[in-house]
């Protein structure tokens, strides 16, 4: 049943709207702290199980002092409102318990990077080192999430959390970035891209343009969906790659295949904002379908202000507003009483969703961090139903959640949700292989997708 939830726009509708380090390493005892932890070798940091936690650790379980979380997130520059929005999401949810899980104040510290990955690695090594963050979560960038991940894995041994967005194919399984410390709660670019191609041909739509920022999650966006588009029975058209952070995208909307009738999108932070309020004007009469991946464009604070510019977009995300999953209506009420006309974004609901997680696995060992193993081992079996729905991990430390497909629709004298499609406990080997994920040459396509046949690629991907 397609439901729609009412946003408030023109005052229409008003909107009832972190102590010391360990680690849990796969060497053959655990690093007690990040000194320690930067002297042991790294090996075996490719593996799935962190090994028994060494006699220091087991000292400091029973600490009952503040938790220091570091957090992560592009708070200034072109994608603040993502890191802004998440780092309210997870503010939300630590008031709600009163900064204190498992009998222990929670302590953020909250770190900008600037959406980019060598600050961020800076930060990191300020959090861990020098402010004593027991744990470090966040990360919006992919190029930071790889940056810090492969830090993680060989010198700081300390358990990393990602909880804003990076959703590098290669974060959980290539042996550059995984281990034991690392666990993913946001999405990979193949969980909600399949889904988006899927969804597409469902549509009937079979000739597809590609739009999509020329940075290393914009390209791999294009491969994923591009490669099950096709595999499907559909073609691609056209690719343009507008540079990250265009001002002026008229030159490309101008330039747009007329036999596109479907058109792929991933513009994030205010370059989606941007591409849709330039859409009507610059792309002439012929306007395909838009498809919106991670639904960046229609995020709350860009739809805020788009308004009707944004109705009949398609987004894809973990997250609707839409949704009738009891968690995330549970966290909409409570988003909505806290922040009164303010929209929503997946960034609010995953920065909320992040504090479910830390609180569950918290919980289940006493709120004991610093004992690396057994926190690790909670991290791994968390299953809760969320603010963005059901999640758990799979075998690699990778989330595993609900995808859902819903339209921006008009509602009376503003616009709203529609729910159009879910799809249930996806994972990134939805439509892939594990194999074919791990081979696949990634933003090796770019500017070859037009006219490759289901032969071709199936012949490209052989080859590899």
């Amino acid at each position: 049943m397609k439901r729609v939830a009412m946003v408030g726009f023109l005052g229409a509708l008003v909107m009832a709207s972190c102590g010391g380090t360990s680690s849990g390493g796969s060497a053959a005892s655990v690093p007690s702290s990040p000194a320690a932890a930067a002297k042991a070798a790294p090996s075996g940091a490719g593996s799935t199980k962190p090994a028994a936690a060494a006699p220091g650790a087991k000292a400091s379980a029973g600490a009952k002092g503040p938790i220091k979380i570091g957090v992560i997130l592009p708070l200034t520059g072109p994608q603040s409102s993502a890191g802004k929005d998440n780092e309210d999401g997870l503010k939300l949810f630590l008031s709600s318990v009163h900064n204190t899980i498992a009998g222990r104040t929670i302590e953020p510290l909250f770190a900008d990077d600037q959406f980019q990955a060598d600050v961020a690695l800076t930060k990191a090594k300020e959090l861990v080192d020098n402010q004593h963050a027991a744990a470090l979560m966040g990360f919006t960038a992919t190029p930071s999430g790889y940056a810090v991940a492969q830090w993680v894995q060989q010198t700081a041994h300390v358990p990393m959390l990602i909880t804003s967005n990076s959703g590098g194919e290669g974060m959980l399984t290539d042996a550059k970035f995984k281990s034991p410390y690392l666990t993913r709660w946001t999405q990979t670019a193949t969980e909600i891209v399949d889904v988006a191609a899927d969804w597409a041909l469902k549509q009937g739509f079979r000739k597809a343009g590609i739009f999509v920022s020329d940075y290393a999650a914009g390209v791999q966006n294009a491969d994923i969906f591009s490669s099950t588009f096709i595999r499907g029975g559909g073609s691609i058209v056209q690719e343009q790659y507008p540079p990250l952070g265009t001002t002026d995208y008229g030159p490309f909307l101008a330039q747009l295949n007329p036999a596109t009738d479907v058109l792929f999108t991933f513009l994030p932070g205010a370059d989606g904002l941007r591409f849709a309020d330039q859409y009507d004007t610059y792309a002439g009469q012929h306007k395909p379908q838009i498809i919106d991946s991670f639904g960046v464009i229609v995020s709350g604070p860009n739809l805020a202000q788009l308004k009707e510019k944004a109705v009949g977009i398609a987004a894809v995300d973990v997250f609707s507003q839409a949704s009738d999953d009891p968690g995330s209506q549970a966290f909409v009420k409570a988003w909505q009483a806290a922040n009164p006309g303010r929209l929503l974004s997946h960034d609010a609901a995953g920065g909320y969703m992040s504090g479910q997680v830390l609180s569950a696995a918290l919980d289940k060992v006493g709120g004991a961090i610093e004992n690396s193993q057994p926190f690790l081992q909670a991290l791994y079996g968390v299953s809760i139903d969320s603010a963005k729905g059901p999640v758990k991990l799979d075998a690699n430390h990778d989330i595993t959640q609900d995808i859902k497909v819903f339209r921006i629709v008009k509602n009376g004298s503003g616009v709203g949700y529609q729910l159009a499609d879910t799809y249930h406990d996806v994972t990134d080997t939805r439509v892939r292989s594990a194999a074919e994920i791990a081979k696949f040459p990634w933003e090796k396509f770019k500017g070859k997708w037009v006219g490759m046949s289901k032969e071709q690629l199936a012949a490209s991907l052989k080859s590899q």
